[in-house]
């Protein structure tokens, strides 16, 4: 049994995992060629629906296309369902109708085989733990969790990003009582920043980040 770290962005998605090898954080490689992002991106193509790198793959030459074919396929094409993620929406894709749920549901199921190849099909995840911007919304907060249920994982912890963070830098940094720390978050829409103080009386479930920028 083995727990997941998923950061879902808007653009990439990055997984981690801890080593039973060595017993340290790992980032999950993806397509082979030592990548830790995964494209956080959905198309409805003539053999289905593909995501990720597949997905992206088949933009690379989208204007190289006839007009009208090039807008059939941009129309089956999601960059980011984290943008836009709703309970009350859904997309049409080829000739089907998905919830925003049923998407990440089949997106987080291709995240897990491409982990579980990275990782070794004998290490069977059972959990996930996942972040999320400082202000992002319960509603979305409830598609994720619902989503990594309908996968067959549970919830063992949910983060916000900013503390996430700093908490991966302590691995291999101190911080000192008392210490503020600034985070900057780069995505792919939008600039985040949080200050963070670290108090060793309070757990990190306690502690929320001041987010200034969002």
């Amino acid at each position: 049994m083995a727990n997941l770290g998923v950061d879902f962005g808007s653009s990439f998605t990055t997984v981690s995992w801890i080593n039973p090898l060595n017993g340290k954080p790992e980032a999950v490689k993806f397509n082979g060629d030592g990548s830790v992002k995964l494209p956080s991106a959905i198309l409805s193509s003539n053999f289905g629906l593909v995501f990720g790198f597949q997905a992206q793959g088949y933009l690379e030459d989208v204007y190289k296309l006839p007009i009208e074919n090039r807008l059939e396929l941009l129309s089956c094409f999601i960059p980011s369902l984290k943008r836009i993620l709703n309970a009350a929406m859904t997309e049409t894709l080829g000739n089907k109708d998905y919830s925003h749920e049923e998407l990440l549901t089949l997106f987080f199921k291709h995240m897990l085989e491409m982990a579980s190849a990275h990782c070794g099909h004998n290490t069977h995840f059972d959990s996930v733990t996942f972040s999320h911007p400082v202000e992002f919304e319960e509603s979305k907060i409830a598609i994720i969790r619902k989503a990594f249920y309908n996968c067959g994982l549970s919830i063992k912890e949910v983060k916000y990003e900013p503390l996430a963070a700093v908490e991966g830098y302590s691995l291999e940094h101190a911080i000192q009582e008392n210490e503020g720390i600034l985070v900057f978050d780069f995505g792919g829409g939008k600039l985040d920043i949080s200050i963070l103080e670290y108090s060793p009386s309070q757990s990190s479930s306690e502690q929320e980040p001041k987010s200034f920028i969002n």
